[in-house]
């Protein structure tokens, strides 16, 4: 099966979804880089998925981790790029949401901090000088 199959099955069909037979994930908020998948499993009958990964330890960050000095060394960002506004693969993550969302590093094919644009960009009133951080994993 397909990675983007077992999306599918997790959001629209409720499946219990377990990561290297150890961790139950909802792959509606955590993003796993495609390349790093070795076999994925559908049990009908329990509804489950169990997804396994090549290497079981992959790099990855929670969205509450964007304002780190880590991350923004990582991804050539500026301390001074606070970010006020994120969009995940066209999806507005809500800041008090963001500690839910995981994302693998390897999994992210396009990162792009788009500076005091948050007003003009999502049509909404703002006071200016804030970012916005776009990530793409599709």
């Amino acid at each position: 099966m397909n990675y983007k199959k077992a999306r599918s099955l997790d959001i629209k069909k409720g499946y219990k979804t377990l990561l290297n037979k150890e961790t139950e994930i909802e792959l509606e908020k955590y993003y796993l880089d495609t390349k790093n998948i070795a076999e994925i499993t559908a049990d009908r009958k329990t509804k489950t998925l169990n997804i396994f990964q090549s290497n079981n330890e992959p790099e990855s960050f929670n969205l509450t981790e964007i304002e780190s000095e880590e991350f923004k060394k990582r991804y050539e960002m500026t301390n001074r790029d606070n970010i006020s506004l994120v969009v995940l693969n066209g999806i507005l993550v809500d800041k008090n949401e963001r500690k839910d969302y995981r994302i693998e590093h390897n999994a992210i094919k396009s990162l792009l901090v788009i500076k005091d644009a948050d007003a003009t960009i999502l049509n909404c009133s703002g006071n200016g000088g804030k970012n916005v951080l776009i990530i793409l994993t599709e």
